[in-house]
């Protein structure tokens, strides 16, 4: 995949008038958001959140699929999606019942409530379903944060298409996609810029990490999935022994939890590591265990290892240099190989277009590897230097502020062209 052409964000005034002659203006505002996961309820919340910004009070009314955040937001919340969410295949299995249950009670209210818009936020494997199910019933769909078609199964963008009346993509490289099939799609940016830039320290994490110039701080971010951190935080520790052991420097390690059932987990993993390293006759590394503290993690540190995921694109925006792992079983390996079009897993590398910074996805682990990829990144040298200066220019692309206020203009604006060209058809078909 070649290097995403740099195209700036649009300016609010691009994306379409709010204001103006709006059809039927005496009627509210009416969207129905569905999110599925973490991050998409994050982003509800966001739009959410502008939308009542730049609509008259009480001219507002959202329902929502979602979770806490869009709660947070003042959107009813129908249903709690975001409490199941999975991204394995047995889970979905075993949970279908309790996601069938969700998608008819919410294809329910297309008839019962009538809204002027769907609005879909990522989740494709329950979100298309939702989005053919509303046009079919005649409700205009709006598409946020597209699939990732540039990864894995490119020909799901003509089923999107068909599925979608407006897409709203946060990556400029997507745009030209949707453009070459036709779909009304708006490139409005990545709202993590805005997150990070409003997010506070936690001073009790900042009192735990307790930063001093006589050691380096190096994070291990397993993930927040229980799949995810049970095979990867003991490759993590071990990892960081043998780093510790190779660095010339004191080195802290830090670890943040961020879900509390995984805090058991997590502290019985760092005292395994630490009696293994008694066992072989070295001094067990220095781990700081946090409750949340990500984001202060990414901060503070001087380097991480860090789960192939959104965290990595965290990683960038706070300008640390990161080895991204993943631990994946022979069988998802293959299906990896035959269905994957990019070369790389990391959004960091997917963004510029090349290996910027280094992956490592294994069955099983070579801890030796892992502090080959490592060590020079921790240690002052020109591979430190290097990709600090790639992480600048490709961050550069995406760290544009003001991606939630454009993506409110465009559903407001595509509900105002929706309105508008219902009060057509019914003048058409009066004139008839």
């Amino acid at each position: 995949m070649s290097a995403p052409t740099h195209e700036p964000a649009p300016s609010l005034a691009a994306v379409g008038p709010v204001g103006g002659d709006w059809p039927e203006a005496d009627r509210p505002v009416r969207l129905l958001i569905v999110a599925g996961e973490a991050s998409g309820d994050r982003h509800g919340e966001s739009l959410v959140r502008h939308l009542r910004t730049l609509v008259p009070e009480g001219r507002l009314e959202v329902r929502a699929v979602g979770g806490p955040c869009l709660q947070r937001s003042g959107a009813h919340l129908l249903y709690n999606l975001v409490d199941h969410a999975t991204m394995w295949i047995a889970d979905v299995i075993k949970l279908f019942p309790i996601f069938w249950d969700i998608f008819l009670r919410t294809r329910r209210h297309f008839s019962v409530w009538r809204p002027d818009a769907v609005v879909c936020i990522d989740y494709p494997g329950f979100n298309l379903r939702v989005a053919k199910a509303a046009k079919r019933r005649g409700i205009p769909v709006c598409y946020y944060v597209s699939p990732q078609i540039w990864a894995w199964f490119p020909h799901r963008i003509h089923r999107i298409a068909r599925a979608v009346d407006r897409m709203l993509v946060l990556f400029p490289f997507e745009k030209p996609l949707y453009e070459k099939i036709g779909v009304d799609v708006h490139y409005v940016g990545h709202p993590m810029s805005d997150y990070l830039r409003a997010e506070k320290d936690d001073p009790r994490v900042v009192a735990a990490i307790d930063e001093n110039d006589d050691e380096w701080l190096v994070g291990l971010m397993p993930g927040s999935r229980t799949k995810e951190v049970r095979p990867l935080l003991p490759t993590m520790l071990e990892a960081a022994g043998e780093l510790a052991h190779a660095v010339d420097h004191p080195i802290r390690f830090l670890v943040p939890v961020a879900k509390a059932k995984l805090a058991d987990f997590v502290r019985q993993s760092v005292e395994e590591a630490a009696e293994r390293s008694r066992r072989q006759g070295r001094e067990p590394i220095r781990v700081t265990i946090l409750d949340g503290g990500a984001n202060e993690v990414m901060r503070y540190a001087r380097f991480a290892l860090v789960c192939s995921g959104t965290a990595t694109l965290e990683c960038l925006f706070h300008r640390l240099p990161i080895v991204v792992l993943y631990q994946v079983n022979r069988f998802i390996e293959w299906l990896a190989r035959l269905f994957l079009t990019v070369e790389n897993v990391s959004l960091v590398n997917i963004l510029a277009g090349r290996l910027v910074v280094p992956e490592y996805v294994f069955d099983r682990p070579s801890i030796a590897r892992i502090v080959e990829l490592a060590r020079p990144l921790v240690e002052e040298g020109q591979a430190r230097r290097h990709i600090l200066a790639e992480l600048d220019e490709v961050r550069a692309r995406v760290d544009q502020p003001g991606a939630s206020e454009r993506a409110a203009f465009a559903v407001l604006d595509f509900v105002r062209q929706e309105r508008g060209r219902r009060r057509s058809r019914r003048t058409s078909g009066n004139a008839s």
